[in-house]
């Protein structure tokens, strides 16, 4: 089907959008949130089980740590401990017990993402996700969010912006670049890979509060996800015009 679009333009013109793909973290949830709230929970552990260091300075090296091991990481917290205190058993299991808690009560979707995904089925349209994240750890989070039934494709450690990981959800949809289109917070990431294939890409401004861009290189940008169902009816309202 690929090689079908790549070599007929007239049937780019005309493609019909069949299918959305989705990052997870801030396009599905609200993880910077998430993950400042755990943070802040597990600092306040911390400090309750001996660490000295003021609140806000050890917010800002523990958040620091956890950016710098890698939002997969499980080293975070010991690799701040070692730089700035020592190695603690009770610290870090009182600061990963913290963080888990609040990160479990925090794991809920965006308002409009259920409805705007129930939609979607409704009209037909295919739905894949594509994620960096290790395969165990994206299925955990989706069913978390109560919506592992929703997609037909689930791409893990993807290594975005690599082109491998989309072509992937393309073959496991059964669509063409041109009949999908990409919605993510991280353009360089999310965005790029998918339009080097010619895929449509849509920005979630909303999920992007730590690095927002003021113009991404992106065909769409929204600011709920619910905006998502107006692009579709005026991408295919456009391209059924242009099959009459």
């Amino acid at each position: 089907l690929y090689y079908l679009y790549l070599f007929n333009p007239a049937l780019i013109i005309s493609a019909m959008i069949k299918a959305i793909l989705l990052d997870v973290d801030n396009t599905l949830v609200d993880f910077e949130g998430m993950k400042e709230k755990a943070i802040e929970a597990s600092v306040r552990a911390l400090l309750d089980t001996g660490l000295k260091m003021p609140f806000t300075e050890a917010y800002e090296k523990l958040t620091q740590a956890y950016w710098e091991e890698g939002i997969e990481s499980n080293t975070w917290l010991s690799a701040f401990l070692s730089k700035y205190d020592k190695i603690d058993e009770i610290k870090i299991a009182a600061a990963t017990n913290a963080y888990r808690k609040i990160k479990q009560a925090y794991l809920e979707p965006y308002p409009t993402v259920l409805p705007t995904l129930i939609k979607l089925i409704k009209k037909g349209i295919k739905l894949g996700i594509i994620s960096d994240a290790p395969k165990l750890k994206v299925l955990k989070r989706v069913d978390n969010l109560k919506l592992l039934s929703f997609f037909d494709a689930i791409v893990t450690e993807a290594n975005k912006p690599s082109k491998e990981g989309f072509e992937k959800a393309l073959s496991l949809l059964i669509v063409a670049p041109q009949e999908t289109i990409m919605i993510g917070d991280w353009p360089e990431k999310d965005l790029a890979g998918a339009k080097a294939l010619g895929i449509k890409t849509c920005y979630a401004r909303y999920g992007s509060k730590l690095r927002a861009v003021q113009n991404p290189d992106s065909d769409y940008t929204i600011n709920s996800f619910s905006e998502i169902i107006d692009i579709l009816e005026k991408e295919n309202n456009q391209n059924e015009t242009a099959r009459v």
